[in-house]
């Protein structure tokens, strides 16, 4: 028994830049993948307006991937901020009158590299993401929906502060520069505990998730080793399954089956 996958990018990263991970995935047996249609111009419109057309856009990419899955509670996979808006999609504050209930159609959210506590980092300014962040702290912390959702959170500490060149090739060039400005300035600078180079560890875990840490795996989806190449998708891949598996075992337990079908 495999499940069906929905990725919810990140910030600045496209859906076309999620294709290989797709494949990768579906080498690994997910029945199908999805790509949540994210895209740049969306966080930049949140980052003025808010993110309900983003919480909107991927509550109704979960149910479009239920639908998919033949009605079976699917996995979703979320990519940096991607992994705050697939909470934000299920979270307590989500219903609108207009989409079923998200939360009830996930059998396991899997979060690579997401800042879950970006409200505890000292970032250039309180926007948006601080705010969401602090929201989702405060309406549905940590494995909110455990144990009917199985929680996986993954991310790396393999940058540590002040070290120019471990993470990224080139060292301190010219376009590293440029991007870990912008970068400390979303997300806030490496806390002492290291980084993917660009979420700290010490945010990017959830209470009550299962939790992975490596070691030299950076952020992605430029770079390499990152979350979704192949030989560290073998890494996570596995709980993932197991997660997913144990919350339908658990529904199952209590009567509820394959729930939302």
């Amino acid at each position: 028994m495999q499940p069906y996958v929905l990725i919810v990018e990140g910030m600045v990263s496209p859906p076309i830049a999620y294709r290989p991970m797709r494949e990768r995935l579906i080498e690994r047996g997910a029945t199908g993948v999805d790509l949540a249609p994210v895209h740049v111009h969306d966080w930049l419109f949140a980052a003025a307006r808010g993110f309900g057309a983003l919480r909107a856009s991927v509550a109704m990419a979960i149910r479009t991937a239920h639908e998919h899955a033949g009605g079976h509670r699917i996995m979703v996979v979320g990519h940096s901020g991607g992994g705050l808006l697939a909470r934000l999609a299920m979270s307590a504050i989500a219903g609108d009158g207009r989409v079923e209930d998200p939360s009830a159609m996930v059998g396991c959210l899997v979060t690579l590299g997401t800042p879950h506590d970006l409200h505890r980092m000292h970032t250039r300014w309180r926007h948006e993401g601080v705010r969401l962040a602090r929201t989702l702290a405060d309406s549905s912390p940590g494995a909110w929906f455990a144990p009917a959702m199985g929680y996986v959170t993954v991310a790396s500490d393999a940058v540590r502060p002040h070290s120019d060149a471990a993470g990224w090739p080139g060292g301190r060039n010219p376009l590293r520069v440029a991007r870990d400005w912008f970068f400390r300035s979303i997300v806030g600078a490496p806390l002492p505990g290291g980084s993917d180079g660009v979420v700290s560890v010490d945010v990017a875990h959830l209470a009550g998730a299962r939790q992975l840490t490596f070691h030299d795996v950076h952020h992605g989806v430029v770079g390499s080793p990152w979350y979704g190449d192949p030989s560290i998708i073998d890494r996570w891949w596995p709980v993932a399954i197991d997660v997913w598996r144990a919350a339908l075992t658990e529904l199952a337990g209590a009567g509820v089956g394959d729930a939302s079908r």
